[in-house]
């Protein structure tokens, strides 16, 4: 049986330097964007140096996303901080978020991004009033043609999940090895390790495994542990390899 996938693979984050990256993966995950924002022109030095068809995701500001009294928020401009701290984070749809929002999508436009992940953190509880901000804040901005993923926090149920992915148009994002993705259409895997912890190391059967998932899928697939730039180029061979689907 033929074995059909459209996955780009890669990290999240940079494992070496771009030139070599690109040698072996087609898609990468910034991370530098979650806590203070890089200049056009580094972003633009970071697309010249990809190949033709390769895939570049955005994590979203932490200002949008996170609550400040988040430790990473030591990384922004402190005059920043002083006049805008109370009106950050959570999705609230204040105008300092959603200026952080354009400023993000100004970056995704120089790289020419497929998408952007907002990773929520454990205090962001599945409370009716955090909800409501997610939709408001997702109605009011302006995604273009980016596709929006999210990673919610363990403790929001199945169903709510489901419910606020297929409301605010976002993908689901998550470890298809340790639960189940609860969006449908175009995927966002992020593979950390799951009970083993940002040290673990995919075995060959794992691997396989992920990639009889993959089948028929449309997306991105990013590692994030120690041996992600390792794990991942062994998975885009495999994907490669195999397109004879065992």
């Amino acid at each position: 049986m033929f074995f059909r996938t459209d996955i780009k693979v890669g990290c999240c984050g940079f494992a070496c330097t771009p030139e070599a990256y690109f040698k072996a993966l087609r898609a990468v995950e910034i991370q530098q964007t979650f806590y203070r924002l890089p200049r056009p022109e580094t972003v633009a030095r970071w697309r010249e140096k990809a190949p033709e068809g390769s895939v570049f995701s955005l994590k979203a500001w932490q200002i949008i996303t996170h609550d400040p009294s988040c430790p990473s928020f030591r990384f922004l401009d402190k005059d920043y901080l002083s006049r805008a701290l109370a009106r950050c984070g959570g999705f609230r749809a204040t105008d300092e978020v959603l200026e952080a929002w354009q400023a993000l999508r100004g970056l995704a436009d120089v790289l020419n991004a497929r998408s952007v992940l907002f990773q929520s953190p454990p205090s962001f509880d599945p409370s009716a009033q955090h909800v409501l901000r997610m939709e408001e804040f997702f109605r009011v901005i302006d995604r273009g043609r980016l596709q929006l993923a999210w990673a919610p926090p363990e403790n929001w149920p199945h169903k709510l999940v489901a419910e606020v992915c297929r409301t605010n148009r976002l993908i689901h994002c998550g470890d298809p090895l340790t639960g189940p993705i609860l969006s449908r259409g175009p995927v966002y895997y992020r593979l950390q390790g799951g009970e083993k912890g940002y040290r673990h190391r995919y075995d060959d059967k794992e691997l396989k495994r992920l990639r009889r998932i993959c089948r028929r899928k449309k997306g991105v697939v990013f590692f994030n542990t120690i041996h992600m730039q390792e794990d991942a180029r062994r998975f885009a061979a495999l994907l490669q390899d195999g397109q004879i689907f065992e």
